[in-house]
C-alpha cells in the first residue's frame, strides 16, 4: 500500500469523492467530519498524512494543526490544507501551523495525487536525515542537528527533540536575520530568548519564534541544566504558545 492518509473535511460529499479516488490509487483512507473527529482517528490509527480542510465545525483546520503538531509521535507528519480562503493568507497560517502545502478549492483530484505523492517522498527523506543527525549526537561528537524551518517547523523539530529527550542548546534564525535560543533539558524547553532583534525572553520569546516560516535552526548537544522557566512539558508549552500565536493572528 502507498500509505494511509486522513481526510479531515465537513463536506460528506467532497470528502467521499476524494477518498474513493485515493483509495483507487493504493492509498488506505479513513475519514472524519470535523477537526476534533480528526484528532481522534489519528491518535488512534497514526496516518502517514493529513488532509484537513480549513473551515469546519467543532474544531477547525488551523485548531486541528495546532492540537496535532503538540503530539511528538505526530512532529512529522504531513499536512495539507484543503480551503477556499485567498491563497496567500491560507499559504502564511498553513506553514505557521506546521503545514506542508495547501490545496484551493476548487481543485483537481490529479493535483491532490501529486502533491499527496510529493508530500510523503519528502517525509522519508526528513525523516531519513533526521534519523542521520540523531545517530551522529548519540556518537557524542560535537555535532549539530541542523534543518530548514520551511521544511520541518519550529514546532515540530521541538517535538523532536522532546521525543528523543535531548539537552542543549537549539539556535534559531528568522527570514530577517532575527535569531533566538531555547535551553532543552532532557526534551524539555526551559528557557527561551531573542537574542537578536526586537527583544523577548520567556513565552513572548516563544510566540514569536513560532510565527517564522523560514529560517535556520541549528541544535547542539550539551550537559547543561538551565532553570526551568517554564514548568511546563514541551508539548503542552508549544500548544499554548500556537493558541496565543493563532489569537494575535486573528485579532
Amino acid at each position: 500500500m502507498a500509505g494511509l492518509i486522513l481526510i479531515a473535511e465537513d463536506d460528506e460529499e467532497l470528502r467521499g469523492m476524494v477518498a474513493l479516488f485515493l483509495q483507487r490509487r493504493g492509498y488506505l483512507v479513513i475519514q472524519a467530519s470535523d477537526g476534533a473527529e480528526a484528532l481522534a482517528k489519528a491518535r488512534a490509527h497514526m496516518p502517514d498524512l493529513i488532509l484537513v480542510d480549513v473551515m469546519m465545525p467543532t474544531m477547525d483546520g488551523w485548531q486541528f494543526a495546532q492540537a496535532l503538531r503538540a503530539i511528538p509521535s505526530f512532529a512529522l507528519t504531513p499536512i495539507i490544507f484543503v480551503t477556499a480562503m485567498p491563497a496567500r493568507k491560507s499559504m502564511v497560517e498553513g506553514f505557521q501551523m506546521g503545514g506542508i502545502d495547501y490545496v484551493n478549492k476548487p481543485f483537481q483530484l490529479d493535483d491532490i495525487h501529486r502533491r499527496v505523492d510529493k508530500a510523503l517522498a519528502r517525509r522519508r527523506e526528513v525523516e531519513a536525515a533526521v534519523r542521520a543527525q540523531a545517530l551522529g549526537m548519540d556518537e557524542g561528537q560535537n555535532s549539530a542537528l541542523r534543518t530548514r524551518l520551511s521544511q520541518v517547523s519550529l514546532a515540530s523539530l521541538l517535538s523532536i527533540l522532546e521525543m528523543e529527550r535531548r539537552t542543549g542548546l537549539l539556535r534559531v534564525r528568522g527570514q530577517t536575520d532575527d535569531e533566538g535560543e531555547f535551553d532543552l533539558f532532557r526534551g524539555s524547553v526551559h528557557a527561551a530568548r531573542i537574542t537578536q532583534g526586537a527583544p523577548a525572553a520567556g513565552m513572548e520569546a516563544l510566540v514569536v519564534m513560532l510565527g517564522w516560516t523560514d529560517g535556520l535552526a541549528d541544535f547542539v548537544v550539551n550537559d547543561a541544566e538551565t532553570p526551568d522557566e517554564f514548568k511546563l512539558p514541551t508539548t503542552n508549552l508549544v500548544m499554548e504558545a500556537m493558541r496565543r500565536l493563532d489569537e494575535s493572528r486573528r485579532e
